[in-house]
């Protein structure tokens, strides 16, 4: 290979990776980012001024180096479900950060549960759980009982390990992406008008019976909004702390003259 093939193929090279990293993300936006709770300040109040909704840390629930804490049984998050109002939501994108406690969560632990509880059973619910007893991870939404529901579908996540979740809730569909790829889609039937008001947690199940989930939550995110694949890749790759991407908005890239001095090959 001769110097000027070198210099021909690095800069191709180039040209397509910053091509490829455009093309597969996008910046959601904040204008349609109703809530956000990131723990950063030190509580649970949430991120978005506009019509705030802040946590309330109960049974010993606390926040430390950014991040939510649940680590004994009994701790989790509570939210006014009334003040949230799910159910007048076209649309309902959540995501969130979270790192389990190493094989503390196998049986239906749920990180995330918007709806009530009728003979200690959960109804009119959405939900998040990263790990039950049958080994997969799961999402959620009811317009009754257990036997009312639509689901998708992942592997269980209970390594210790920091992950992401987002699900996508529409009138039509239902997505659900785990670490920025999308592991599951269905179709919809369920109104999100059907999701009760009457209980909003994470870390906590609408089902009496359940454990709560035991690990720590370093951010958590709704949107009224679809998100779209390369979005959630975006939100994958700026991480749970929000550090900064580098992300080409140009058709075309142009490079400084290259070195001439010689290499061997």
């Amino acid at each position: 290979m001769n110097l000027h093939t070198l210099k021909t193929t690095t800069v191709i090279a180039l040209f397509l990776l910053c091509n490829i990293f455009s093309f597969a993300q996008s910046n959601p936006g904040t204008a349609h980012l109703m809530h956000q709770w990131t723990f950063d300040n030190g509580t649970a109040n949430d991120a978005i001024t506009t019509n705030p909704v802040n946590g309330t840390l109960v049974g010993g629930a606390y926040i430390t180096n950014k991040a939510l804490v649940l680590n004994a049984q009994g701790q989790y998050l509570s939210f006014s479900g009334t003040a949230l109002a799910l159910n007048t939501y076209q649309v309902i994108s959540q995501e969130i950060w979270f790192t389990p406690k190493a094989a503390a969560n196998g049986s239906f632990a749920h990180i995330a549960y918007f709806g009530r509880t009728v003979n200690n059973n959960g109804s009119n619910f959405l939900f998040m759980m990263p790990a039950r007893n049958d080994n997969e991870s799961r999402v959620a939404i009811s317009d009754g009982e257990l036997n009312r529901q639509v689901l998708v579908r992942g592997p269980e996540y209970d390594d210790g390990k920091l992950h992401q979740f987002i699900s996508v809730v529409r009138y039509d569909s239902l997505f659900f992406y785990i670490d920025g790829l999308l592991v599951d889609k269905v179709k919809n039937t369920v109104p999100l008008s059907s999701i009760s008001t009457s209980l909003a947690y994470l870390g906590k199940s609408g089902y009496t019976a359940d454990p709560t989930w035991i690990g720590s939550i370093s951010k958590y995110s709704i949107y009224n909004q679809s998100l779209t694949q390369r979005e959630v890749s975006f939100l994958y790759k700026t991480g749970a702390e929000n550090i900064p991407v580098i992300i080409s908005s140009s058709p075309s890239l142009t490079f400084n003259k290259p070195s001439t001095q010689k290499v061997a090959v």
